[in-house]
C-alpha cells in the first residue's frame, strides 16, 4: 500500500491507497485539531482520488478550493463550506494537490 504525505507552512495532505473513505473526514479533522494546519485527506482507489477536508479559523477551505479548480480545473467534484469540503480529482493529479500552497491561490484579506 503507497501512502503520501505533503506538508507547507500552510497546509498538510496525507493520502493513501484504499483507505476506507468513510474515516478521510474524521482523519483530516483529527490531524487539523492536533495541528492546528488545514488538512486534506484522500483515497486513492482505482485511478481516482477521494478527499476529504478540515480547516481552522480564518482559512476558508472552500474557497481556497474553489481558486485551486479556477486556476488548474483538477477536481471532477468539489464541494463544501469554509471549515469542510470534500473532492475528487484523477489520481495522476495528486501531487497537485499535495504541493498546495494557500497563498498561491488566495488573496489577502
Amino acid at each position: 500500500m503507497k501512502r503520501w504525505i505533503g506538508w507547507t507552512d500552510q497546509t498538510l495532505v496525507v493520502a493513501g491507497e484504499a483507505w476506507h473513505e468513510g474515516v478521510i473526514g474524521i482523519v483530516a479533522g483529527k490531524l487539523t485539531q492536533n495541528l492546528y494546519k488545514p488538512t486534506l485527506c484522500l483515497s486513492i482507489k482505482d485511478g481516482v482520488a477521494k478527499g476529504s477536508g478540515r480547516s481552522v479559523p480564518g482559512v476558508d477551505l472552500y474557497a481556497l478550493l474553489q481558486a485551486v479548480q479556477a486556476k488548474t480545473g483538477i477536481f471532477t467534484a468539489f464541494g463544501g463550506h469554509a471549515a469542510a469540503a470534500g473532492f475528487s480529482l484523477p489520481d495522476v493529479r495528486l501531487f497537485t494537490v499535495c504541493s498546495l500552497k494557500s497563498e498561491s491561490y488566495l488573496s489577502p484579506i
